[in-house]
């Protein structure tokens, strides 16, 4: 299966995911695990997603320029940028397995103070370890003082289940949020202990407020200025800057594809635990990236202790072998560093 993450995005690839699994399995005595898509529904998702996000706040105007400046920090506006002066450097990726014990523990460690969740943690230590490792391995120190964290949110739980009413959305309701936080900061903490723990408040708590800005409005307002330009395509997707310093995060945590069954026809030569399910959940390998991160979907296990977390990391690759060597990096890791 294929699906293009423009057109898809990731709870929607579950919904699909979900339904070829019951398919497979050929079950005629089991329901639906849910209702099947309108046949119609790639037709009706720009009106789906209008009347979802129509008791919006109005922004009060009707120029499009005006509505654009809710939106600045997207760099919708911006022109192409330049490539990076890093993008010479061959990239690479890995997956880097976290221990959950510990990011629970550094939860509780900040408490209430930032509200912390066990994502916004996740992305503040690989931001931090790799702005520190980009810093020290560059010859000169780029001429902005600041990164910039572009995290991809989950459009659909802001808009509610009107989002999949009559039938399942399958297109893609994913927005950015982005937070800018000083490098020097960032090169600051990293490490799994108190102290540094503590230094990681500002950073965690820049990267849920940026979230937390993607609001009902906020989606409404995006769709109103999609309505009003004459060509929407001239309109950005959001960038990097060319400085090779910025970096981008996107979860798939939650996707519920270990649940997904496919029967068992493709139980036979898996372990006994799997049966029909999933026994790894993979990205494709990635040669081109330079600051991504994916967190790969959670496989739960009753007992809890020892829980992984797996995040998919591209970078250059001289940063990406000295990421998986630093000591600070890997003391959040389940095993940690030789």
């Amino acid at each position: 299966m294929c699906v293009h993450h423009g057109v898809m995005d990731g709870r929607g690839l579950a919904t699909l995911t979900k339904l070829w699994a019951f398919f497979t399995r050929q079950n005629e005595n089991i329901p639906l695990p849910i209702d099947l898509p309108d046949p119609d529904e790639p037709f009706k998702r720009a009106i789906r997603l209008v009347t979802s996000a129509n008791d919006t706040a109005d922004l009060g105007s009707s120029d499009v320029e005006t509505i654009f400046q809710h939106y600045q920090n997207d760099r919708i506006l911006e022109d192409v940028i330049p490539p990076s002066t890093n993008a010479r450097s061959k990239r690479s990726s890995k997956i880097f397995e976290f221990s959950v014990d510990k990011l629970e523990y550094a939860r509780g460690l900040l408490g209430d103070t930032c509200h912390a969740t066990m994502n916004s943690i996740l992305s503040a230590v690989i931001w931090c370890n790799v702005t520190r490792i980009r810093l020290t391995r560059r010859p000169q120190q780029p001429p902005t003082p600041y990164s910039r964290f572009f995290q991809m949110v989950d459009g659909r739980r802001r808009l509610g289940p009107e989002i999949d009413e009559p039938g399942p959305y399958l297109g893609n309701v994913v927005l950015t949020s982005a937070a800018d936080v000083e490098l020097d900061v960032l090169a600051a903490t990293g490490a799994f202990d108190h102290q540094q723990i503590s230094l990681m408040n500002p950073i965690i708590r820049a990267i849920g407020s940026a979230s937390t800005r993607v609001t009902k409005q906020y989606i409404g307002g995006f769709l109103e200025i999609l309505q009003q330009v004459q060509n929407p395509s001239s309109l950005g997707i959001g960038c990097m800057s060319q400085y090779g310093i910025d970096f981008i995060s996107s979860s798939w945590a939650n996707l519920p594809l270990y649940e997904c069954d496919f029967g068992s026809a493709f139980s036979q030569d898996c372990a006994a635990e799997t049966n029909g399910k999933p026994a790894f959940v993979r990205y494709p390998y990635v040669d081109y990236a330079d600051g991504n991160m994916i967190v790969l979907p959670r496989q739960r296990f009753p007992t809890g202790k020892g829980e992984i977390i797996e995040v998919y990391v591209m970078l250059a690759g001289d940063d990406l072998l000295a990421l998986s060597e630093d000591t600070r990096f890997c003391s959040w890791l389940e095993e940690q560093c030789a």
